[in-house]
């Protein structure tokens, strides 16, 4: 690694601070002062100050000091839009006028078509097409060159531009700069520019007009890796499947003859030779039209041709830059920042050991930390990216986000609040739950990686971060190796006791600093430190893993049992959604077992007792759907909730004031059954006297035919409660007919139900059921179900049964 040991003038972090030291004015210009003019360029100042805290604001404080003696300052931006927002308030805040250099755009460039194609191609814009421009001399009094004239000539000693214009400006090209500058500011973190990306489909591959047959086979050597990568599904993001590809193509090669063959048999001149030819093209480039520039050679394709080279003549693990997937070529390498300028970073969370890397220099840290004044809420939860782009049924469902987004709203009192999400499509989902709850007024969604350094929440009071920010691990990992590209090799290798963790410290730094130090910056986007708020700066944190400095802080108020309860709810409102169907179908639901096994046995086949048959829990059932579907969390499969959780739950309900409920105490043939009645009274005890009729009936039969005895054919034959080919069914499932007989309603419209299931289910699932011997009805029901929602979950259950048990 270059550029030595990072140095640290100030050590404490937030949880070293005492509030007495908190409080204590520390003089930050003076700390701002002595970073921008010290005269050592070989050293970057690192400026870790707590977020809102002023960094941006000394910095041009000092520059507008430096200025009056001559000194230029150069402030690299984040975008074009920071850089104007920044140049206006130095005005407001200083008197002092900035100049506003922005990048080119249809705006203050005449051929910016031309422009915008010959930068993508990696080409010289200023010498391939400004120094012939037709509309230099306009450009010049008012487009692009006109914005450097206030800055060149001294009239101003301050600029501010977005950051690859800085660096592009400033580099040091043998002892000479295109722009010149005593420091160079950057405002926020600048390892987003350190990397090149670059890219190749198959398409632009083949629609690129080559110099001559030699840069032609390589070309076709790139295409076939990119349709190798397809073919077999595997992305080549190392060096060792790289080179072992490489050289395979290059093997068939050998058999194609011309400058294939020449390619496959001296590999490394030819390579060195297109590498040249490439560089000739884009220094010699006349026809500047969009259309021709597209179809020529990349002046970049140069680099990926050298790093195949290195891949090849490489006989140990490098760090390539090189990625192939099933759709293009991805190219990162290093951008030279090399500017003839002291450099000084405005980063809260910047890392030293990354810097070092990023600028071949020794780092120096300086740090001033306020403690800030917030209440922290830590939710265990898993909301990885992958975790909440899962909808289907017990997972993120729009029904989860919406009970998960009222939970975080009802936590305590607030007047405006920010959701941080993982990406756009989070985005979406988030904003529907928020407004599905009417809260679009107070609750703002944003994601992560976005507005960095404005101050667009610091009024806000509350902050959720619902999601991991964490970073995609291929994407990652080729970052890393590409910004170590010179270095020992960086294995992509996880702790065996930490699955998150890296074994290489340079990978877990570079994880470190886009995940934690993202999620760092949006829960300082609400300024805690520096704004305060009437109701007090409060923080929700949902994360399945601590954050170290913050989530383990003993002030920090956990809520571990937090996600069951957001299930708990879920299922509350699914439980009270289907009682509500069910009442108004049948207008009554009681949980008493016995006297609805009573009322079955009198009803036969009546709604007598179809309260308890609908809502039963594990017991003989016409209808699961309360397990299957409303008490099924995203942890657990099957029967997942007790009848005591059942009877909590209409409690609740109950409570709430969603249904009615009444204790009632029936007497029923000498026995009484104290029961609750859930829905209309007036229904229950209508089936009351229907059935206590039912009872007398029976007695009156019975004594009247006392004396007679049954005939052999009597006793033999039983008629069917249901259609004869309900039975077939059963038959040829091997379903006992003791099962339905045994519960009189509940067997009869289990069996119905069994026959229906059945019936919608393909050949695979009815071969499943046919495997397992003398199932058990009410269960079959259920996995019969479950097939018809989610048929491999189903099938896997079905399958199961049939090996490990002779019953389900």
């Amino acid at each position: 690694m270059g550029g030595g040991v990072a140095q640290d003038k100030t050590t404490k972090m937030h949880s070293e601070i005492s509030e007495a030291e908190a409080a204590e004015t520390t003089d930050t210009t003076g700390q701002m002062r002595e970073a921008m003019q010290d005269t050592d360029t070989g050293t970057v100042e690192l400026m870790k100050w707590t977020p809102g805290t002023g960094k941006t604001y000394a910095a041009e404080a000092v520059a507008a000091e430096m200025a009056e003696s001559g000194q230029a300052t150069v402030f690299a931006m984040q975008s074009n839009e920071r850089a104007e927002q920044e140049a206006t308030a130095m005005l407001e805040r200083f008197g002092y006028q900035a100049a506003i250099i922005k990048g080119r755009n249809d705006d203050n460039c005449t051929e910016y078509a031309s422009a915008k194609v010959l930068g993508e191609g990696g080409h010289s814009v200023r010498n391939s097409l400004c120094l012939h421009c037709p509309g230099r001399q306009e450009c010049i009094e008012s487009g692009y060159l006109g914005q450097f004239d206030g800055y060149q000539s001294g009239r101003t000693k301050v600029a501010f531009m977005p950051a690859e214009s800085a660096v592009e400006l400033l580099k040091d090209n043998k002892g000479s700069a295109t722009l010149g500058a005593d420091v160079l500011v950057f405002d926020e973190d600048p390892t987003r520019i350190a990397l090149q990306t670059h890219t190749l489909t198959v398409k632009q591959l083949d629609d690129i007009n080559t110099s001559n047959d030699q840069v032609g086979a390589v070309i076709d050597l790139l295409s076939e890796l990119v349709l190798s990568a397809r073919n077999d599904g595997q992305v080549l993001n190392d060096w060792s499947p790289l080179k072992g590809r490489i050289e395979s193509i290059l093997k068939r090669f050998k058999r194609k003859g011309g400058q294939h063959a020449e390619l496959a048999m001296d590999t490394e001149r030819v390579l060195k030779e297109v590498t040249g030819q490439i560089n000739d093209t884009s220094k010699n480039l006349m026809d500047t039209r969009p259309g021709s520039v597209a179809r020529t050679e990349p002046r970049w394709l140069a680099e990926i041709v050298s790093e195949l080279k290195r891949i090849i003549l490489a006989d140990e693990p490098i760090n390539t830059c090189l990625v192939v997937t099933a759709e293009r070529l991805v190219f990162r390498h290093p951008r030279t920042i090399r500017p003839q300028a002291k450099m000084v970073v405005l980063d809260a969370y910047g890392r030293a050991e990354i810097y070092q890397q990023v600028f071949k220099k020794e780092v120096r840290v300086h740090q001033h930390q306020i403690k800030p004044e917030m209440t922290v809420y830590h939710i265990p939860m898993n909301t990885s990216r992958t975790r909440l782009k899962d909808d289907r049924l017990g997972r993120w469902t729009s029904d989860k986000w919406r009970q998960v987004v009222k939970n975080k709203t009802s936590l305590f009192e607030f007047k405006k609040m920010v959701v941080f999400v993982d990406g756009k499509e989070m985005v979406k989902k988030a904003e529907t739950a928020v407004d599905s709850l009417g809260l679009g007024d107070k609750v703002t969604v944003d994601y992560f990686h976005r507005g960095r350094g404005t101050n667009e929440y610091q009024d806000y009071d509350a902050d959720v971060i619902l999601g991991s920010a964490w970073p995609r691990s291929d994407a990652m990992v080729s970052e890393t190796r590409a910004l170590y590209r010179d270095n020992k090799y960086v294995s992509d290798e996880v702790d065996s006791g930490d699955k998150r963790r890296y074994k290489d410290s340079r990978l877990q730094q570079f994880k470190d600093s886009r995940q934690v130090g993202e999620i760092w910056q949006c829960i300082y986007r609400i300024r805690p430190a520096t704004h305060l708020h009437p109701l007090g700066k409060k923080v929700v944190i949902c994360t399945n893993f601590e954050i170290e400095g913050l989530t383990d802080q003993p002030e920090v108020k956990k809520l571990t049992n937090y996600a069951k309860s957001i299930e708990a709810e879920i299922r509350r409102s699914n439980l009270a959604d289907w009682v509500g169907e069910y009442l108004s179908k049948y207008g009554y639901i009681t949980l008493a077992r016995g006297l609805s096994s009573k009322l079955a046995e009198i009803g036969g086949g009546s709604h007598v007792g179809r309260g308890f048959a609908e809502i039963a829990i594990n017991n003989n059932t016409e209808d699961d759907s309360l397990i299957s579907n409303l008490c099924t969390t995203s942890h657990s499969k099957g029967f997942s909730v007790s009848a005591r959780t059942i009877k909590d739950d209409l409690k609740k309900i109950v409570n709430d004031g969603l249904i009615e409920a009444h204790r009632e105490s029936v007497v029923l043939d000498g026995k009484t059954y104290p029961t609750v009645v859930y829905g209309s009274l007036d229904s229950f005890r209508a089936d009351i006297e229907q059935a206590r009729v039912v009872l007398a009936e029976q007695d009156q039969s019975l004594k009247k035919g006392f004396d007679v005895k049954p005939t052999i054919a009597a006793a033999e034959v039983e008629p069917l409660p249901f259609d004869p080919a309900v039975a077939d069914k059963l038959e040829h499932y091997r379903i006992s007919r003791d099962q339905w007989r045994k519960y009189t309603v509940g067997g009869t419209l289990a069996a119905v139900t069994f026959a229906s299931l059945i019936g919608q289910v393909d050949d695979k699932v009815r071969t499943a059921v046919l495997k397992i011997p003398a199932p058990e009805i009410f269960s079959a029901n259920l996995a019969l179900k479950q097939v018809l929602s989610n048929r491999q979950s189903g099938l896997k259950m079905l399958n199961k049964w049939a090996d490990n048990s002779p019953h389900i």
